[in-house]
This record gives structure tokens, sequence and C-alpha cells, in this order.
């Protein structure tokens, strides 16, 4: 029997590519430290600006691509940092979700 390896190969680009979207987010961690934990504090960043349409806008084009050209392990990092946590605020979700593209508004709805 033979298993086909899914590389993803966008998972060790995710935060160099994070910081190409939104270049003014700064994170008070290392790339060392993990990409769970600056996708955490990339989604503190996001609601302090959730008002700023412009972060936003950047924001969610970051997450799309992610979506797109990520696999399993990049999609799951994006929905234990990002998604479940606007899972339990409505009011923020409705604000993100007309911004996600379809692929990434299928993870979100099938994950909740």
């Amino acid at each position: 029997m033979q298993f086909q390896v899914n590389r993803d190969e966008y998972y060790p680009r995710l935060i160099n590519r994070l910081r190409s979207f939104v270049p003014g987010f700064q994170t008070i961690f290392d790339e060392e430290d993990g990409v769970y934990l600056i996708l955490a504090d990339f989604y503190q960043y996001m609601m302090s600006n959730i008002d700023n349409k412009h972060i936003i806008h950047s924001c969610v084009d970051f997450i799309n691509e992610a979506m797109k050209l990520g696999k399993e392990k990049t999609k799951d990092a994006i929905v234990i940092e990002i998604f479940q946590p606007l899972y339990s605020d409505s009011d923020v979700a409705k604000k993100v979700q007309p911004y996600l593209s379809k692929i990434a508004l299928a993870v979100f709805n099938s994950d909740r």
C-alpha cells in the first residue's frame, strides 16, 4: 500500500506572508516561538483594529491566501487561532465574514 504525502509548503512561509500582507503587525513573539503564538497575537491585532476597514481587509487577504494555498497544517493553525475565537463573538465575525473568500468562508462555516 502506498501513502501519499500531503506536504504543506505554505506553512513554513506563513509568518513571512503575514508580514507581507500586514506590515503594521508587530508581534511580541519570535518565529522560534511558533506559528500558533504569533497567530494568536495576530488575532488580537485584528480585534484592536476591527473598525479599520483597510487593516481588516489586509488581514483577511492574508487569511484568504493561506486558505487557498495552504494545506491542512496551515488551515488548522488559522482555524484554531483566528476562526475559533471569532465563533464566540458573532458581532465581530459579521464584520470579518464579508471579506472572506469563498474557500475561507467555507472553512469558517464548516468548522463551527
